[in-house]
C-alpha cells in the first residue's frame, strides 16, 4: 500500500493485491460501496504494479507526487519490485552516463579544434545529464526531461542530491558564451568532470537506493 499526494493536496492510496481477478473485483466493489468516507483508494494487481514501476524507471511514464510513502509491503513483493526497478534504473542511468560522456568528449574536441565558444554548451549538457541521473534515482525524471533545466539543477542542489558547484558552473558557462580563454575553459572542464564524477553512482549503489525506497517501511 502506497500513499500518493496529488497536485490538489489530496492523499490517494494505491493498494497492490496479489489476488485472482474475481477477488480483485470484489475488493474494488467493496471500496466503491464505502463511498467517500475515507481517502481515495485504487486497487491493481501485482503484475500491473511491477509493469508500472518498470516503465517509471525507464522514463516511459512519470508518476506525479514525488516518491510515495509506503504504508505496507509484503517482503516478497518488495524483493521482486526492487529487482525489476533496479534493472530498469541501471539501464537508464547507463544511457544517461553515456550521453554525459559524449557531451564531454564533444566539448573537448570543439575546444581543441579552435571552437571553445561552442564547447561551453556541451559542458552544460553534460551536467544536465548528470542531474537527470539523480532525478532518475528519485523517480522524478520523465522521458523528455534530459538534460534537465538550470532551475531543476538548482533545486537538486537545494535538496542536497547534486554537488554544490553544479549551478555555479552552469551559470559561468552561460556567462562565458563568447570565447573563453584557455585557462577559463580548462577550469570549467575540470569543474564539469568533478560534477559528473560526484553525481553518477555505480550500478550497485543505484540498486541500493532503489531497495531503500521500495523496501518495507512503517506507516
Amino acid at each position: 500500500m502506497e500513499a500518493h499526494q496529488g497536485e490538489d493536496g489530496r492523499v490517494r492510496v494505491l493498494a497492490v493485491l496479489d489476488l485472482d481477478p474475481h477477488a480483485l473485483k470484489a475488493e474494488a466493489r467493496s471500496l466503491a460501496a464505502a463511498g467517500d468516507s475515507g481517502p481515495s483508494v485504487e486497487i491493481i494487481d501485482r503484475a500491473t504494479w511491477l509493469a508500472l514501476r518498470r516503465l517509471q524507471a525507464s522514463g516511459m511514464i512519470q508518476i506525479t507526487g514525488g516518491i510515495p510513502r509506503v504504508l505496507h509491503r509484503a517482503s516478497g513483493l518488495a524483493d521482486t519490485g526492487a529487482e525489476e526497478l533496479g534493472n530498469a534504473l541501471k539501464a537508464r542511468m547507463a544511457t544517461l552516463r553515456e550521453q554525459a560522456d559524449r557531451a564531454l568528449r564533444m566539448a573537448r574536441v570543439l575546444a581543441a579544434g579552435g571552437f571553445p565558444e561552442e564547447a561551453g554548451p556541451q559542458l552544460a549538457n553534460a551536467i544536465g545529464f548528470a542531474a537527470s541521473a539523480r532525478l532518475a534515482v528519485l523517480s522524478e525524471l520523465s522521458a523528455e526531461a534530459a538534460p534537465v533545466t538550470p532551475e531543476q539543477i538548482r533545486d537538486l542542489v537545494r535538496r542536497a542530491t547534486l554537488p554544490v558547484p553544479a549551478p555555479a558552473t552552469i551559470e559561468e558557462l552561460a556567462a562565458t558564451a563568447g570565447k573563453p580563454s584557455a585557462p577559463d575553459f580548462a577550469r570549467l572542464l575540470k569543474a564539469t568532470v568533478e560534477v559528473l564524477s560526484d553525481s553518477f553512482e555505480d550500478a550497485g549503489a543505484a540498486v541500493a537506493v532503489v531497495r531503500e525506497q521500495t523496501g518495507p517501511m512503517a506507516a
